[in-house]
């Protein structure tokens, strides 16, 4: 059995000549950090779990022909969903399963002039945070094309909101008069014979101005429709916590 050496001081020291209460010390710190890193990992595995964030963008014209084909919109929101709905490749049904929740947390929807481009945008409407009615705007469908991998989704009507008309920029008039506008997305999913998506963004314009409103919808497939995971808040927290945590775990052992 050996037992650590003793200094001119008195001081008990490790073989390196370490004084002894520094080197515990040092292993104590360095477990700790350990720690934190394990701690960290599993925190950060656990939120990637439990949901997750997309950004939703959409950038199409109205219609090639007609009264609004001068009408250019589009728009961006944030898609919060559980990671439930993208655990499965194909459609998943939201409020089955392990995907209860899907929803917007942001939506909004810019119109312009088409022949002038989205440079200038004539009005801007907001969908969400929620201005329409409690039923409107469900999120009912989520396609993946792999595991995490969302591609497309099906919700009802977004709104209706009330747009004034829009006359300014190069004619004809992108809105003639004042409008009510819905929106809603589309996924157009199919798996037979083989799986297929073509997301798109469907916008009704109804003219409220007679006594029997008279509709107008944009024509598919004109929509570029994208999707981007956004990292939480939490997670670049705790993974930027970790790193740290681990860097200077392997600074303390090459110090020896």
């Amino acid at each position: 059995m050996s037992f650590p050496a003793e200094s001119m001081a008195g001081r008990a020291v490790d073989r390196g000549g370490v004084p002894l209460e520094n080197a515990m010390r040092t292993r104590t710190s360095t477990w700790l950090a350990s720690a934190l890193v394990a701690g960290s990992l599993g925190l950060l595995s656990a939120g990637v779990a439990d949901a997750a964030a997309f950004r939703v963008g959409f950038d199409p014209q109205f219609s090639t022909t007609g009264s609004f084909a001068n009408l250019g919109f589009k728009g961006s929101g944030t898609l919060t969903l559980d990671s439930g709905c993208l655990a499965v490749t194909g459609e998943t049904i939201v409020g089955t399963g392990t995907c209860l929740n899907a929803v917007f947390t942001s939506l909004t929807l810019e119109l312009y002039n088409f022949t002038d481009g989205p440079g200038t945008i004539l009005e801007t409407l907001t969908y969400a945070p929620p201005s329409q009615p409690i039923s409107g705007g469900i999120v009912s469908q989520i396609v993946t094309i792999a595991p995490g991998d969302l591609v497309g989704l099906d919700t009802g009507f977004f709104g209706p909101l009330f747009a004034t008309a829009i006359t300014g920029g190069t004619s004809p008039a992108p809105l003639p008069s004042g409008a009510d506008i819905s929106l809603r997305f589309v996924s157009n999913f199919q798996s037979y014979p083989s799986f297929s998506v073509a997301p798109d963004v469907v916008l009704q314009i109804c003219n409220t101005d007679t006594d029997e409103p008279v509709c107008a919808t944009s024509t598919p497939g004109l929509a570029t429709v994208t999707f981007s995971a956004i990292p939480e808040p939490a997670t670049g927290l705790l993974a930027l916590t970790a790193l740290g945590a681990l860097g200077w775990v392997r600074r303390r052992r090459s110090r020896g």
